[in-house]
């Protein structure tokens, strides 16, 4: 089952699947960022047995906070928070009851710090970590296998339009290709409860979590920002 917003790219991969894969796959429309999302994706999965969730869905705003729209900070909530918690709890309960199911939990390196000008999207980043990690605890003994992905840059349509905006050539972090960062998650499932993909990812989070304190890693990444976001709109 594939689910998001946009029916057109949604029936394009579903064909896609389909014709080469020979895959069944059903189309569900629904914006995960309002509040209704989960009761339609409850009716749509009502008599099926979900085996995997991907909570992937997201949405980034950068930028100084102050000067953002509430009503996008909020989206912003509703879509990287609120959405994967409540079909966490869903399909976790279900799967908790038959023992056995997967559950995978998209974060991002941003998760694991302070990042000044990405200020509420790298928050709800380290909620989803937080939150997969201690699902990881609670439900193997179930047989639920849960893992946190939180790649670095990746080259998605989300990094095409922040990347008008912040120049990625300030970052020591590299882009990634999306079936580069795929596959560590798909291998770390049921081993790991969580999985940084790229080695120069993992160098740069072990710097931020071992190395400097948090107000040093704050100003670091503040400095960074500043200096992406101003050549960015020079």
């Amino acid at each position: 089952m594939l689910a998001a917003r946009r029916q057109q790219q949604l029936e394009q991969l579903a064909d896609e699947l389909s014709s080469k894969n020979g895959i069944k796959v059903i189309v569900v429309v629904v914006d995960l960022a309002k509040p209704n999302a989960l009761e339609i994706l409850q009716a749509a999965t009502g008599d099926i047995e979900v085996g995997l969730l991907v909570n992937n869905a997201g949405i980034e705003n950068h930028g100084p906070f102050a000067e953002q729209q509430l009503i996008k900070e909020t989206r912003l909530i509703q879509l990287n928070v609120l959405a994967p918690m409540q079909l966490a709890h869903h399909f976790a309960s279900k799967m908790h009851a038959r023992k056995r199911g997967g559950i995978i939990f998209v974060s991002s390196a941003a998760g694991f710090g302070a990042w000044p000008y990405l200020a509420n999207y790298a928050a709800s980043k380290a909620y989803l970590l937080t939150l997969g990690e201690s699902l990881h605890y609670e439900l193997t003994k179930h047989g639920v296998d849960v893992t946190v992905l939180a790649p670095g840059l990746t080259r998605t349509a989300m990094a095409d339009n922040i990347g008008a905006a912040v120049d990625f050539s300030r970052f020591p972090m590299k882009m990634m290709h999306v079936k580069d960062v795929v596959r560590p998650a798909l291998s770390a499932l049921g081993r790991k409860s969580s999985v940084i993909p790229g080695w120069i990812n993992n160098i740069v989070t072990f710097v931020r979590k071992r190395i400097l304190s948090r107000r040093g890693d704050t100003n670091a990444f503040g400095r960074l920002m500043d200096g992406a976001v101003r050549k960015a709109n020079v």
